[in-house]
Parts: structure tokens; C-alpha cells; sequence
């Protein structure tokens, strides 16, 4: 039960850093 709050921030962490990547690839390419 202690885990599922901890997969929550993590999915949220990864959708950041995805988004993060996406947003520095398309500046690097502009």
C-alpha cells in the first residue's frame, strides 16, 4: 500500500523529464 503514492510521483517524474527532453530537442533544432 506504501508503494502506490511512490509509483505515482515516479510516473510523474518521468512525464517531466520526457517533457523536458522533447522541449530541449526542439530548441536545440529551431
Amino acid at each position: 500500500m506504501l508503494i502506490y503514492p511512490f509509483l505515482l510521483l515516479y510516473r510523474r517524474a518521468a512525464i517531466l523529464l520526457l517533457l523536458c527532453a522533447v522541449m530541449s530537442c526542439t530548441f536545440k533544432y529551431l
